[in-house]
Order: structure tokens, then sequence, then C-alpha cells
């Protein structure tokens, strides 16, 4: 096995080389390859698992499924730019 670096690695087997990546489409692509496991987010992953090309390793008594909450944060007491304000909106969405 090849493993893919995260800075939780108690879930990781220790005597398999690793890839350290810092974007999942990059990590995406190395499990497409079957070269690496890894953790992806759910929403990233949505159609592979529908068509079958990745599988959740949930039937591995070493993997555990790990759901995160994610939050944003802003600078309210300062002027935020068009771009900004439409990336808001569509967070907050």
């Amino acid at each position: 096995f090849i493993k893919i670096y995260r800075e939780n690695t108690s879930n990781i087997l220790d005597k398999s080389r690793s890839w350290y990546v810092n974007d999942f489409y990059l990590k995406k692509l190395i499990i497409m390859e079957g070269l690496a496991y890894g953790m992806i987010p759910e929403f990233f992953m949505i159609e592979e698992l529908k068509e079958g090309k990745l599988i959740p390793l949930t039937k591995y008594e070493d993997f555990e499924i790990v759901k995160l909450k994610i939050f944003a944060f802003r600078n309210k007491n300062i002027k935020h730019g068009i771009v900004a304000e439409s990336i808001w909106k569509a967070l907050q969405n």
C-alpha cells in the first residue's frame, strides 16, 4: 500500500510508502490510479462512488469514516469587495 499523507496518522499503516500532496484533485487522481488510499471529502467523489470506481474502506477494521464540520470566518468590520461578497453569500447557502 501507498498512503496519502494526512496530519492525523492514527489509522495509517506504518510500513507503507507515502505520497505528499496538498490538493484533493491530485490526491483523487493518485487514488483512482490504484497507487494509494486516503481521505477525500464525500462531495468530491460522489460520481466515482455511484459508478463503483471508488469504494469506501468501511469493511476493514483499520479504517474509519470521519465526518467533519467546515466553518468559514471573515471580519465583519471591514468592507468586502464584490467577489468576496458573492463568495460569502454562496457559502451561506
